[in-house]
């Protein structure tokens, strides 16, 4: 590593710490202490308080370490503009495309650290979270709502929700049971409980059913119990996750079980590839950084944080939309990656148009 790129990430690496500090205080201001205060007021101890806003950080800190790589290049590249360090590399033979380099090194490592951070412990942060306020509201570590869709030759048959599971007593809580007929609801059945008898059947109790023809229902119909089989398995209902909480090898073990069962797999193999794509928008962020901050007036942290949640915004509008509109239309690379690939153009045409 040469002189030029070392003095380079020292000028970065400060505004990508102020950065990560900054966005992580801007996103944990909103939803997770909205409800550390709402469980404070409600008597929850300190520590435990202390606990869930520890577990309630990675997630903030992986959606954070991209934005701070636009930050950081936007104020590092600003300070060496204002104080014409810019223009003395360029005497010395440096060009701004080799000026370049660390700074989409730094992207590529934080990008690599995003990818690690997201796949080893946000799962569990949150899964870990989620079993404390289990364990706080209820006094009792519970699986809460999840969805087990039911298909059958690769067509929805049925919908199965409940709001609790618990794998000690194989007992789901409050179920409601949706059965699909040519892509239209036909019949709902609730269930106070449903409980585990064997391989995959279960027993319904205390039982409410009415069915569902021509935008009008029947009359309602009680039984105290009914027999329904369950296509996932103990374990599979167990480790039923969202898919933020999924790591890659489960949301890969998933659409291949999907595949095998010929249900479509567009939303899982999205959220795979994102997986991927939202790290590296560490390294577009630094190609559109670098050539805003290389500019005669020297970028305050104030503007530059500013900038930096515009263009942040931008891309983040774009690669929501096209991740959860593009699936199915588009392959699921294409619907993850266009936000990215958007982004190299433009970085590449505002590093083009830079001053040299």
């Amino acid at each position: 590593m040469s002189l030029s790129d070392r003095y380079i990430l020292r000028n970065l690496i400060g505004p990508l710490m102020f950065g990560v500090a900054a966005f992580v205080s801007i996103l944990t201001a909103s939803k997770p202490l909205i409800e550390l205060t709402n469980l404070a007021f409600q008597g929850v101890p300190p520590g435990t308080l202390l606990r869930l806003f520890l577990l309630a950080l990675p997630p903030m800190i992986v959606l954070s370490l991209p934005m701070s790589v636009l930050l950081a290049t936007l104020l590092g590249f600003g300070r060496l503009s204002g104080d014409s360090e810019i223009v003395a590399m360029y005497a010395g033979g440096l060009s701004l495309y080799r000026a370049a380099v660390p700074a989409v090194a730094l992207g590529f490592v934080v990008m690599i650290v995003t990818v690690v951070f997201n796949e080893h412990v946000v799962p569990w942060s949150i899964e870990s979270a989620t079993a404390l306020k289990a364990s706080v509201e209820e006094g009792v570590k519970e699986q809460r709502q999840f969805e087990l869709p039911q298909y059958e030759n690769g067509v929805l048959a049925r919908r199965i929700y409940a709001e609790r599971f618990d794998p000690k007593s194989r007992v789901m809580r409050r179920v409601t049971v949706v059965s699909w007929s040519e892509g239209r609801p036909n019949r709902i059945i609730y269930a106070e409980r449903a409980v585990y008898r064997n391989e995959n059947h279960w027993t319904l109790y205390h039982v409410e059913w009415r069915e569902l023809a021509d935008g009008r229902a029947s009359p309602l119909t009680t039984l105290d119990t009914q027999e329904i089989t369950v296509q996932q398995s103990l374990a599979e209902i167990h480790e039923e996750k969202k898919l933020r909480e999924k790591s890659m090898a489960e949301l890969q073990s998933a659409i291949d079980r999907y595949r095998k069962q010929g249900i479509a797999t567009d939303d899982l193999r999205v959220a795979y590839w994102n997986r991927w794509a939202m790290p590296f928008a560490s390294v577009v962020f630094a190609l559109i950084g670098l050539p805003l901050g290389v500019r005669p007036q020297r970028t305050s942290s104030g503007l530059g944080l500013g900038l930096s949640i515009v263009i942040i915004f931008l891309y983040y509008v774009i690669w929501s939309f096209s991740s959860r509109f593009g699936a199915g239309l588009v392959p699921a690379f294409l619907a993850s990656w266009s936000a990215n690939l958007l982004g190299l153009a433009v970085g590449g045409y505002l590093l083009s148009r830079a001053p040299k």
